[in-house]
């Protein structure tokens, strides 16, 4: 499925899309000579849905922490932002989408290694009730104090 993103985007496709609840749904990595539904060289875009779940709206406060404050402040040039049609182009409640947008050379790759390594080491993911050792019903506390 990356394949179909320009290969200057693709991590960041697949950075994103490791999220439960997360769906890239388009994006552009710039071009030299852009055509006129094209970003110029130097700037990209990836777009995403969230499905109105725990772990969708989880890992969108995620993102926008982490992109907005905390990658933003390191002096990349990133930003992500929500996007909506005109409400009567689609149906209602359905529309909103999200934009991660990097300009002034922003890295698409090193935004994407960054996010995975935050993902990994920090993200925690709303409770499904099931832990990855199987085991069901019991408190994460219980779990980390061996009850």
């Amino acid at each position: 499925m990356h394949e179909s993103f320009d290969l200057n985007i693709r991590r960041l496709v697949a950075a994103i899309n490791a999220f439960e609840g997360l769906a890239v749904i388009g994006g552009c990595a710039g071009h030299p000579d852009p055509q006129p539904d094209q970003w110029p060289e130097g700037a990209w875009y990836v777009m995403f849905i969230v499905q109105q779940t725990d772990q969708g709206w989880f890992a969108l406060e995620f993102l926008a922490w982490a992109i907005n404050n905390d990658y933003r402040r390191g002096g990349h040039q990133v930003l992500l932002s929500p996007i909506a049609p005109p409400p009567y182009l689609n149906e209602i409640g359905q529309s909103l989408q999200f934009v991660i947008e990097g300009s002034a050379g922003a890295n698409a790759t090193v935004l994407a290694t960054w996010l995975n390594r935050l993902r990994a080491e920090c993200y925690v993911a709303p409770w499904s009730g099931q832990v990855t050792n199987g085991t069901t019903g019991r408190s994460v506390r219980g779990i980390l104090q061996g009850g």
